[in-house]
């Protein structure tokens, strides 16, 4: 058997041989390469959400649902990244909070594949807008039930217009750099 992590070499280097070129293997070659390119990128991102979790202001986590965000409206969202969101959250926030961001990333999540159903495109400014419209809706969510002062209000604004502002320039500074 000749068969390596689903690749037949034996048939790919008889059907390179007989045309005389080792374009077919190369091909497979390059797709092997950005698959574990893809697969390290994956990894990286769920490292860095998982950093993200570690950032607090205020008691609040910003970085996280924007980051997140960004790479959901990339299409990039696997199970490294939810796991090292996950991990991150478990480790270094509390139980409120941790109950507070998993619902704002399910919201997140949601809407945006709503939008990208709908429209069949992904936007950077909506996901902005999901982002800090779900962090400010679950903090006046998980206050509701309290007797706060204003600033306890405010600041469920200020974070989720944080988190608008970080994901607009996470998006960009990603899509600046593609290029």
């Amino acid at each position: 058997m000749t068969k390596i992590l689903g690749i037949d070499f034996y048939n790919e280097c008889k059907v390179s041989c007989l045309q005389g070129t080792h374009t077919q293997s190369m091909e497979v070659d390059m797709k092997q390469r950005n698959g574990i390119k893809d697969f390290l990128g994956e990894f990286v991102k769920g490292g860095l959400l998982m950093c993200c979790c570690r950032l607090e202001v205020m008691g609040a986590y910003p970085c996280l649902p924007a980051f997140f965000a960004v790479t959901f409206v990339e299409g990039q969202t696997s199970a490294f990244i939810v796991i090292g969101a996950l991990l991150g959250m478990f480790y270094q926030m509390s139980l409120e909070a941790i109950v507070k961001y998993v619902f704002v990333l399910l919201t997140i999540a949601v809407g945006i594949r709503l939008y990208i159903w709908s429209n069949h495109y992904s936007n950077g400014w909506v996901a902005a807008a999901f982002a800090g419209g779900a962090t400010i809706a679950m903090h006046y969510a998980s206050n509701a039930f309290f007797i706060h002062h204003n600033d306890v209000l405010l600041r469920g604004v200020f974070e989720g217009l944080i988190v608008f502002g970080l994901t607009v320039v996470f998006r960009f500074r990603q899509i600046i750099f593609a290029h």
